[in-house]
């Protein structure tokens, strides 16, 4: 004989699955609205430090643009990149560690200093200050502006590579910059590999442009979730 189901059974799961969406839909949107308030305030925090550093780094350099000596490059120990194709200018803090690329973008400790020669490391976050130097060529332009002088480079080339390989910050007889970021750009988490690009000074270093005449750092722009990945550590371990 067919058994046949109650009539009751499907009553009874459709009651349990109204009580689950009336808990559920107050949870999910609780949870967006903290993790929307986390990154804001991280995003803020970002910006803040980003101003903060601005404002010691043109301190430095209207001390070297006054000392004119390589005393004060060797004093000044910030430094600013920006790539004008890609629209990035920010100021590059000691370290690659996850505090530190919450700031900007990192110096990889142990590796020769932005501008001086060897080959200077600097690392950021795929979806904050590096999020676009996957769009880079051979031949674009990189500056480096520290201790009153500013530093050009150009582009050779990139490449992928896994994420503990440390070969890439191998020092140099000449005077280089290798920028890294994480690979793939929208990987979710820690991503298992690094995008590399190699660049090599071209000019003798200038004088920089008269602190007066230097622009202001432009706003960070930050993809969805880009403070959530951040945590996920450092570029280079």
């Amino acid at each position: 004989m067919r058994k046949t189901l109650s009539p009751l059974i499907p009553a009874r799961a459709n009651s349990k699955l109204k009580v689950i969406g009336r808990h559920l839909g107050p949870l999910l949107l609780s949870s967006g609205i903290a993790i929307l308030g986390y990154a804001g305030f991280q995003y803020g925090a970002m910006i803040y430090e980003q101003r903060q550093l601005q404002t010691r780094w043109r301190e430095q350099q209207q001390r070297a643009e006054e000392q004119h000596s390589r005393a004060a490059l060797r004093e000044s120990n910030l430094a600013r990149i920006s790539i004008p194709s890609i629209q990035l200018s920010a100021i590059i803090v000691e370290g690659t560690d996850q505090a530190s690329l919450l700031m900007g973008p990192g110096h990889l400790i142990g590796t020769a200093e932005p501008g001086e020669p060897g080959n200077a490391v600097v690392s950021a976050h795929r979806d904050t200050f590096f999020r676009k130097i996957m769009n880079l060529t051979p031949g674009t332009t990189v500056l480096i502006e520290r201790g009153g002088r500013i530093f050009t480079y150009a582009v050779e080339g990139m490449k992928i590579v896994k994420a503990n390989d440390r070969s890439v910050a191998a020092p140099t007889s000449d005077n280089r910059l290798t920028l890294v970021t994480c690979d793939p750009a929208y990987y979710p988490g820690p991503a298992p590999q690094r995008l590399v690009v190699f660049s090599k000074l071209v000019s003798a270093p200038a004088p920089s442009p008269s602190v007066a005449a230097l622009k202001p750092l432009q706003a960070i722009q930050m993809k969805p979730g880009a403070v959530k990945k951040a945590h996920a550590g450092g570029i280079i371990r």
